[in-house]
């Protein structure tokens, strides 16, 4: 979901804009929400921080253990009231879902691709993925060749294991054989830059659902 927030905040364009990602399941998982906003600043929390499932393998079953639930995306512009949409979860596994979201939500056709290396003591050694999205009139022949590379490009894990980049998997795998170059980058950091403002704001991203089942758990 982290990543998820982070590739999504690029959409962001107002200096002040805000996102939030945010899954609730109805298993043990129960889901949790990422927040991003322009200036590359994420936090994140997991609604059940604590669980642990037997045997160790069985915390990766993210899909298995989120059960039946909703995804909600909520953007914040700082110019006007906040935009939230929400689908219910095909999968649980958040890049499916995710491009499931922008295809029913917003109308576009979108290859999300997030991966995640885990150690054995369930601690993250790398992260990250890409969001590809096909736009009106885009080419034809480039979403023919894209979608050939898509399904020839191994898991994104497994790329990130095997010590390739980012910029190494998009070049030799997403994008082969495409024309394509970087025109902007941002710098990402997980930062809890609360105050009394900015938590307001992050209250607004939450949802009122969200809210009153914080009000309930006390």
């Amino acid at each position: 979901m982290i990543t998820a927030a982070a590739l999504m905040s690029g959409e962001l364009k107002a200096p002040k804009s805000e996102l939030s990602v945010r899954v609730e399941g109805e298993g043990a998982l129960k889901g949790g929400i990422a927040l991003a906003d322009k200036g590359g600043n994420i936090k994140a929390y997991a609604f059940e921080p604590k669980l642990w499932l037997e045997p160790a393998s069985e915390n990766l079953l993210v899909g298995k253990h989120l059960g039946s639930g909703i995804l909600t995306i909520m953007k914040q512009s700082g110019l006007k009231a906040p935009y939230s949409g929400n689908i219910k979860l095909i999968s649980g596994e958040i890049a499916e879902d995710l491009a499931h979201y922008y295809m029913q939500s917003e109308q576009l056709p979108t290859a999300v691709n997030l991966g995640v290396l885990i150690d054995q003591n369930a601690r993250i050694r790398t992260a990250g993925g890409f969001i590809i999205q096909q736009m009106p009139f885009a080419d034809v022949a480039i979403a023919e060749q894209l979608n050939q590379n898509l399904m020839q490009t191994p898991n994104v894990s497994d790329l990130m294991d095997m010590g390739l980049s980012m910029e190494d998997i998009l070049s030799k795998f997403v994008l082969k054989d495409i024309d394509w170059k970087f025109t902007n980058h941002n710098t990402i950091r997980y930062n809890c830059d609360c105050n009394k403002d900015r938590f307001a704001r992050a209250l607004i991203l939450l949802g009122k659902n969200e809210l009153s089942e914080i009000d309930r758990r006390g």
